[in-house]
């Protein structure tokens, strides 16, 4: 039953591909909601500071803050989404153009 001088019989190969098949299916399937997920956190975060602000928006440009961190985090998951293979995004030149606009607009107020 075990392994013999190294060698794997065939039902223990069928198995070892069956679960390596898993494990990477569930890599990537994670890799997608994680990034799905910090989308979808940051921009919940960006309605509550919003809501929940109000006259401080004016005072502090609170919301300028978050697009920036919002923005910067997008930026970071569309690197992670290019490392693994998903290679159909906008070129990255265009969220750095956005960032370079959010800061531009947050020092001037």
């Amino acid at each position: 039953m075990g392994i013999k001088n190294g060698e794997f019989n065939k039902a223990q190969l069928i198995t070892l591909e069956f679960y390596s098949a898993f494990v990477c299916r569930c890599f990537f399937v994670h890799g997608k909601f994680h990034v799905f997920f910090h989308a979808v956190f940051f921009a919940i975060k960006i309605i509550i500071v919003r809501t929940v602000s109000g006259i401080s928006n004016l005072i502090f440009r609170i919301m300028t803050i978050c697009a920036i961190e919002f923005f910067h985090q997008w930026y970071k998951a569309l690197d992670l989404c290019q490392y693994i293979g998903h290679k159909k995004y906008i070129p990255d030149q265009k969220y750095r153009s956005i960032l370079r606009f959010l800061m531009v607009i947050s020092a001037d107020a």
